[in-house]
């Protein structure tokens, strides 16, 4: 599995990327990290993860370590994690995110997030905004 750290080139394969900090990867993740694969397959495109090294946490403690993390999403079928600090992109806009970093980084044809997903600039961003700025995307 390939780890690619942000900032970085873009990447040259088309993906489809689950997103999320994935901190347990608990069984609704599961459901996620699964859907990315599939999806990725019937495409022929690569399945990734975006994710962050170390987002806040409520309690400050971390349930997985970020390599734990990868293993269990390479165990899923994830064939490349993106991985950023959380501090370098958490003024993006949720346009901004979209468009600098998964469409123009991750190089994302759609992407896989849970109904409760939120993103951007103080959260301002959530899965129905999503599904709009890359339509191809899937909300479970």
């Amino acid at each position: 599995m390939e780890t690619v750290l942000l900032p970085t080139a873009p990447y040259v394969r088309a993906t489809v990327t689950a997103l999320g900090f994935f901190d347990g990867v608990h069984i609704a993740h599961a459901a996620l990290l699964e859907k990315t694969v599939s999806v990725a397959r019937e495409r022929g495109l690569v399945p990734a993860v975006f994710t962050f090294l170390d987002a806040p946490h409520k309690t400050g403690e971390r349930l997985l370590s970020f390599e734990e993390r990868c293993a269990r999403f390479e165990a899923y079928g994830i064939e490349t994690v993106f991985a950023a600090p959380f501090e370098a992109i958490r003024a993006l806009s949720p346009t901004e995110f979209v468009e600098q970093i998964l469409k123009k980084i991750c190089h994302s044809a759609s992407a896989v997030c849970g109904f409760n997903f939120r993103f951007g600039k103080g959260a301002e961003g959530d899965s129905t905004l999503l599904s709009s700025l890359l339509p191809e995307s899937v909300v479970l």
